[in-house]
């Protein structure tokens, strides 16, 4: 083969392999995949998450699905193998993704109050003779769901700084779910204590006749940064700002958005540089770099 043939050869499958990836970056069929680490089981995300994905389909004309990985890393393994074309999970995990994701389509979720942050609760029966994280010792504790994985980290992070070993000095411990499940299992007497997001306990607390109105907090941790959507770096770009765009557009003002934020539990979304991914706010405002 001469050598000007070779070169041309060469060049094609170059551009072949250049093709196969930047199309790896998508489902069949042109679907954009979003990952989501589910709560407590894949059906009750799904139920909750696939409304978003129904108006972001009606907002940008493309078709979505959700895939839900079994844990954490998991998750991380997908992103890294080109298998996501969106994540939508807690910040802590940005500087293990930085080489992966687009900086230019990185946006924050909101809670229902306009912030960028919440706190972790540690909460007991108000009948049960707990008063501080000390009297947690050879109790059963429920330490928060799955998809908060920041917020699991925060509650591991509190009981290491008041001394407590789980293993050692714990009766059990478990993840427990949603935050509605927690507070029910624990004013049921299942767990002694549970970790439940402080906005939860917020809204039903001055509820007469719901569960956590026999709750008490003993503990709390620092500012726990809300989840980020973010757009993988192989992402169409224009493809990936619209999709930020939809999602920016969303107002809890706007009835046509309400029910869909409700069930995502965000207050909507907002951008954010990529300052985040170098320094995301995770437990008691410390950087995974910090620690």
């Amino acid at each position: 083969m001469s050598r000007g043939r070779y070169f041309v050869l060469a060049a094609a499958m170059l551009g072949v392999l250049l093709l196969a990836t930047t199309v790896k970056a998508h489902g069949p069929e042109g679907v954009l995949r979003i990952v989501v680490l589910p709560c407590s089981n894949v059906v009750r995300t799904y139920e909750r998450f696939q409304p978003l994905l129904n108006y972001l389909a009606e907002a940008t004309g493309h078709k979505f699905e959700a895939r839900y990985p079994k844990s954490e890393k998991e998750l991380i393994d997908l992103v890294k193998g080109n298998a996501a074309d969106f994540i939508f999970h807690a910040p802590h995990i940005l500087p293990e993704l930085a080489d992966f994701l687009d900086t230019d389509n990185l946006i924050q979720s909101l809670t229902e109050t306009g912030e960028t942050s919440k706190t972790g609760i540690i909460v007991v029966r108000e009948d049960s003779g707990i008063k501080s994280m000390q009297d947690l010792r050879g109790k059963d504790v429920l330490l928060g769901m799955q998809c908060s994985s920041g917020q699991m980290r925060a509650a591991l992070n509190l009981f290491k700084q008041h001394g407590i070993d789980l293993d050692k000095d714990l009766h059990s411990y478990a993840q427990g779910g949603c935050c509605e499940d927690i507070a029910f299992n624990v004013s049921l007497g299942a767990a002694d204590a549970g970790m439940i997001c402080s906005l939860f306990f917020k809204e039903y607390q001055g509820k007469k006749k719901d569960i956590s109105k026999r709750l008490v907090k003993i503990a709390e941790t620092g500012p726990l940064a809300t989840r980020v959507f973010a757009a993988h770096r192989n992402t169409d770009k224009n493809i990936a700002a619209s999709v930020v765009q939809a999602l920016l557009e969303m107002k809890q003002s706007d009835p046509r958005h309400v029910s869909v934020l409700k069930m995502v539990e965000v207050g909507g979304f907002v951008g954010v540089g990529p300052e985040i991914i170098d320094a995301p706010l995770t437990t008691s405002g410390e950087s995974p770099a910090a620690r």
